[in-house]
């Protein structure tokens, strides 16, 4: 069902927002207000309570990306699982050394 052009106020916004866990979670079930949130500039101030999924730039660094690699037991697993950290493993080719016994 199409919302009304003015439905998904900041308060409407802000509601479903406190429902939710994750920006990621918000966009997939209220697409109509994480879009208007998003487009009036709401998204940091409604979201604010929410979990951050994504880590900082920089933050997988050589000892973060063996520390997570450690968790798993194959490169599927950790490219899978933790596809942010597998990335920078297999770009800098440290995979090896993390699974050299695997």
């Amino acid at each position: 069902m199409r919302k009304l052009p003015n439905y998904w106020t900041k308060e409407r916004c802000s509601e479903v927002a406190l429902m939710c866990d994750s920006r990621s979670e918000f966009c997939n079930l209220y697409k109509g207000a994480y879009k208007r949130a998003y487009i009036n500039g709401w998204l940091d101030e409604i979201c604010s309570h929410m979990i951050r999924i994504r880590k900082p730039i920089g933050y997988w660094n050589y000892e973060n990306c063996k520390t997570a690699a450690m968790n798993f037991k194959s490169r599927f697993d950790f490219s899978h699982k933790c596809s942010g950290a597998y990335f920078i493993s297999a770009k800098n080719k440290w995979l090896d050394e993390f699974y050299l016994n695997k």
